[in-house]
């Protein structure tokens, strides 16, 4: 996928997730319903909960959505990462530039 493009990620419908590990800091009232790991009961009622959400609620997540996928897009933050921490990476020409290990290449 080549720079600036966005992942395509559905945000048409309201996200359901478990709370175990780095989900429960995206999932969150504010994105989609979380329910407990392991716990049917939990997630029986983040499934109610998305079901009966109104017209607003859906057009809230569908927002908060679509600004998490912008966010967390893989190809921006990649570069974003590059560009910061390994510059050279970055750069165009010969690949011995592309290394970072620029050598005298006129012998």
């Amino acid at each position: 996928m080549p720079h600036g493009s966005t992942l395509l990620i559905p945000v048409e419908r309201p996200v359901i997730a478990t709370t175990a590990g780095g989900l429960a800091e995206l999932v969150t009232d504010q994105t989609g319903y979380s329910a407990r790991p392991a716990d049917p009961a939990s997630l029986a009622d983040a499934l109610a909960r998305a079901l009966a959400a109104d017209t607003a609620d859906r057009a809230r997540l569908r927002a908060a959505g679509r600004h998490l996928a912008a966010t967390y897009d893989y190809d921006r933050i990649v570069h974003r990462f590059l560009c910061d921490i390994a510059p050279w990476t970055m750069r165009t020409g010969p690949a011995h530039y592309r290394t970072g290990h620029v050598t005298d290449q006129s012998t």
